[in-house]
């Protein structure tokens, strides 16, 4: 499902939703502009200036919804909470949120950019559906 640009009400993406609606949500909050005093939750203690997909899909899942989700610095226990939120099966949620998405850097997380987290949740709700 290509990225639908139609304009979401504020409320309804400040409400956590699981499952594939709350993905949508989180796709549509990883391509917004962020206000200029927005600081992001890198939530990974080896990411601590760039998005990685770790780093900016968990931690804005954070900041979006403390309530919903736990503050962790482990990897697979951020893919786990992922998985559990948001109805993944483990391996499909290693996939979207700990991906390098091909990179080979040692920093290959550093160089994904949030909107490449939305892409990559929008082709799996298209696989998937």
């Amino acid at each position: 499902m290509p990225f639908d640009s139609a304009p979401q009400q504020a409320d309804d993406l400040l409400t956590f939703t699981p499952g594939r609606e709350g993905l949508r949500k989180l796709a549509t909050l990883l391509r917004m502009q962020m206000p200029p005093t927005f600081e992001w939750d890198y939530a990974y203690s080896e990411i601590t200036s760039e998005c990685g997909t770790q780093g900016c899909a968990f931690g804005l899942c954070r900041v979006m919804w403390p309530e919903s989700f736990e503050k962790e610095r482990r990897g697979f226990r951020m893919v786990t909470q992922m998985a559990t939120r948001f109805g993944l099966s483990f391996d499909d949620s290693r996939e979207l949120f700990q991906s390098s998405y091909g990179r080979e850097s040692a920093h290959k997380w550093s160089n994904v950019r949030p909107a490449e987290v939305a892409d990559a949740i929008d082709a799996y709700l298209a696989r998937t559906s």
